[in-house]
């Protein structure tokens, strides 16, 4: 999406606000139309008889917002921009447990020097460790995320997934992690000349 805005195109697109932002560090050349348009929060998905699961994952959300570890996650990942993963301890005695994700790139979940590292990674690794069971990434099209946790292919799925009433009807979603944003972006020359003019807008995936 933003190489058709770069190229000409598209006048301007809609994005995801925090992917966005990673894309606007590396090139000043976009800059963002107006405000966010919409926002959807966004949760961990699990299959419909694993409701077991779901819980403990509110249950350890709830607890990492409650000791401050949440709120300096968000902090890392979403406002530094950090690009590491923490050293998390894990006892990895009971079990192992499948998690499926979409290594769309910062700050949710990218491949960095070989490592998956991100925002929804070191949640599911911190989930991971709060039951003592070691983790294992089954990563995937985003597109089929959904598909794996309701056959159980895997346990549950992270990967930046809005809440939405349609997709409800598929799975079990934890609380929301996050709140997600839209943006609209354009060339920033561009920009001063949008208003009296029709302009084509790309959507993201």
């Amino acid at each position: 999406v933003a190489l058709a805005v770069k190229s000409g195109k598209v006048d301007a697109a809609l994005f995801d606000a925090d992917p966005l932002r990673e894309i606007m560090r590396q090139d000043d050349t976009l800059g963002l139309l107006g405000d966010s348009l919409f926002s959807f929060p966004v949760g961990a998905g699990f299959k419909k008889d694993n409701e077991a699961l779901r819980d403990q994952f509110n249950q350890f959300l709830s607890q990492t917002r409650q000791s401050g570890v949440h709120a300096e996650m968000i902090h890392r990942w979403m406002e530094k921009g950090e690009t590491h993963m923490p050293d998390i301890k894990n006892s990895k005695t009971n079990g192992v447990m499948v998690v499926g994700i979409s290594d769309n790139g910062f700050p949710f979940a990218a491949v960095l020097d070989n490592q998956l590292v991100g925002l929804d990674i070191e949640l599911a690794q911190r989930f991971a460790a709060y039951l003592g069971k070691e983790i294992r990434y089954s990563n995937m099209d985003f597109g089929s995320l959904i598909a794996a946790v309701s056959s159980g292919k895997v346990d549950m799925v992270i990967s930046s997934i809005y809440i939405t009433e349609e997709r409800k009807k598929q799975i079990h979603f934890s609380d929301p992690y996050y709140e997600m944003a839209t943006n609209v972006f354009a060339l920033r020359k561009n920009i001063a000349a949008y208003g009296a003019e029709t302009s084509v807008v790309a959507g993201s995936p």
